[in-house]
């Protein structure tokens, strides 16, 4: 599985961040390593593909909150749960999840 780190990110311990890439578990055209459920891949596949990604991270699928993506001018406000890597909550705060006009 191949995961693109960030540099930017490295100085702040508190952010886990990690890009997926279509490399992954061995999977052929034309989902390769899809993470998403919206665009006809088998669920199944999807949600190990997703299991391995996180445990990569560190973290296990309870602990991950999946948002929708839309093109729209809809402004939803959510509240986010933070969690250490041993499980453990870190925070909660305030979510802007979708802006007009970004």
């Amino acid at each position: 599985m191949r995961i693109i780190e960030s540099q930017l990110f490295k100085r702040f311990p508190e952010i886990i961040f990690g890009l997926s890439t279509k490399i992954g578990l061995n999977h052929n055209s034309p989902f390769h390593f899809n993470l998403s459920l919206t665009v006809g891949d088998d669920p199944e596949i999807v949600r190990k593909n997703r299991e391995a990604f996180f445990n990569e991270l560190g973290f296990t699928t309870s602990q991950i909150a999946i948002q929708k993506q839309i093109h729209s001018d809809i402004i939803t406000k959510e509240l986010l749960h933070s969690y250490r890597r041993d499980g453990k909550l870190s925070g909660r705060s305030l979510g802007v999840i979708a802006m007009k006009g970004i």
